[in-house]
Parts: C-alpha cells; structure tokens; sequence
C-alpha cells in the first residue's frame, strides 16, 4: 500500500479463458499493439506497473501483464484533487481512441455481407459501431435475460429445433437508428434498446436497413 496506480487496462478473464497458459503472453502482446494505435502515449509512462501479486496465478499477475499504459502516485504524495479528474479524462480520451480505432479496423463492410448497399463514409464508420455493440458479450446476456430466446420477427426458438446446444442461443440485435451512434459514448438499456434475432433475421434486418423497427420490417420483408 505505498502507492496507487491509474492504469489503461485489459480485461484478463477472456485471455485466460482463451489463451490458458499463454495469457500473460497474449495480453503483453495486445498491450504492445494498443501502445502503438495511441502513437507514442507520452502523458503516462508507467508501462509496466507492480501491483506484487501472491502468485503467478493471481489476477494481479495478469493485470500487471494486461498494463497499456499507467502513471503512478505514492501515499504521500497524492495529487490534488483537480490533477486526479485531469487525469482520469485523460486516459479516458485514450480509451475512447482505442475503441475507435478498433472500431475503424474492423472488417470491411463488404465482408459483412449484410450492410446496406448506400452507406456513406460517415454512416459506414457508425455501423461499424452499431455491429461492434451487438458483439459484446456482456450485453448480449443481459439483453437474453430480459427478452428471452425467441426470434421477434420469425418466432424461432434454437432449442426446439436442435434441443440442448439451441438453448439460452438467440443474437442480440441493436435498435439504435445509425444517427444516434455519436462517437463511443452510447447509452444502451437491453429491454428498449435491443431485440433478439436468430441469425437468419438479424442478416435480413440489416441487409434491409431498417434496424430500427421490427415491427415495421416484419410488414415490409417477412413473408414467413
């Protein structure tokens, strides 16, 4: 308890899960690769961070290896309040450029397969957005607990038609209109905000480009 640590991290679960013995490994890697979308981050230096871990399995261990960036303030010599908020913006502002430029490097539109034909450079940006949100994990779960499995356009539940490995698999699929997607910064609620498709349908709606209104998208396309 010397000091305390603001530190641009890594989630180490996924990596552990993924990678097994490896992770440390792969989230070294990772943090070099971040380090290097931020052009040379030079407000906080602290690439390697300390936080003495009781065992190489301790999740310390895996977020000192998960560490992008840091800086770090002894006990007795803690900034003032205003340089503490000063600072928290700022490693939010890189966290938002690395969620940016994730965003922009991933697959190109014409391997989505399902983008609408017209996008705009603007409106491609943002729906390269709007797929990345339906990607996380996280809310995908939170959105199947509180809608449940069942397709909202086609009526499909998974496990009716393949039994075990069909149940709890529905796609969570982000009502949000293109334009409302500003930046990195969008609240989402997983009851109003998202409805779950099966993989067919959620193809279809954004084939379509009517992601944001079921109910409208099943009048003018589903003919099941």
């Amino acid at each position: 308890m010397r000091g305390v640590y603001l530190t641009l991290n890594q989630g180490m679960t996924e990596a552990r899960e993924h990678y097994k013995a490896d992770a440390k490994t792969a989230l070294r890697a990772r943090a070099v690769n971040f380090r290097a979308m931020l052009g040379g981050e030079k407000s906080f230096t602290a690439l390697e961070i300390d936080l003495a871990p009781g065992s190489p399995s301790n999740d310390t261990a895996f977020y000192e290896a998960g560490n992008i960036c840091a800086t770090y303030y002894q006990v007795n010599a803690i900034p003032t309040e205003e340089t503490l908020v000063r600072d928290l913006r700022a490693m939010l502002r890189l966290y938002e450029t690395l969620i940016q430029g994730e965003t922009d490097s991933d697959v190109t539109l014409e391997n989505e397969g399902d983008a609408p034909s017209d996008l705009q450079l603007e409106d491609a940006t943002k729906f390269r957005m709007h797929k990345r949100i339906e990607r996380n994990a996280t809310l995908a779960k939170k959105v199947k607990q509180k809608k449940g499995c069942t397709c909202e356009v086609c009526g499909l539940a998974f496990d009716r038609l393949y039994g075990a490995i069909g149940s709890g698999y529905i796609e969570a699929h982000h009502l949000r209109p293109l334009s409302s997607l500003k930046g990195t910064k969008v609240a989402m609620d997983p009851k109003t905000d998202f409805a779950v498709l099966c993989a067919n349908c959620h193809r279809m709606v954004h084939r379509s480009g009517v992601i944001d209104d079921i109910q409208r998208f099943k009048r003018e396309h589903y003919h099941g």
